[in-house]
């Protein structure tokens, strides 16, 4: 089992939910659909030695992650973002290798914390 204490942080995503109400779930929800796509379009570009790529689709990942409290993934989407913004795409490469773990355990903790729908 994957440890996932510090991937997210709640307090935001409870500030979100007092002033969204039910319409976090909704942004939650299409946020959880598309992660999977998300990190795959990271390690895809990363993979095939696109810096450009790479750097765009982190730096989506990582707004996006940041907007909802999921504070790992957006710290390791911030640090492949300028991995790949200075062409360092081995180290890049290297640091994407948890990418998808921490989007699993993000993910997990946004769900059993009743901030999604499903």
């Amino acid at each position: 089992m994957i440890e996932t204490k510090g991937y997210v942080d709640t307090a935001a995503l409870d500030e979100l939910k007092e002033a969204l109400g039910e319409d976090l779930a909704e942004i939650v929800d299409q946020f959880l659909l598309q992660l999977d796509g998300m990190v795959r379009a990271v390690e895809a570009a990363l993979e095939a030695d696109n810096p450009s790529n790479a750097a765009a689709h982190a730096h989506a990942l990582k707004g996006t992650a940041a907007n909802l409290g999921a504070t790992a993934l957006a710290g390791v989407s911030a640090e492949i973002e300028h991995l790949a913004k200075i062409g360092d795409m081995e180290s890049g490469r290297q640091r994407c290798a948890s990418l998808s773990v921490i989007a699993t355990a993000s993910a997990r903790v946004i769900r059993e914390g009743g901030y999604s729908s499903y």
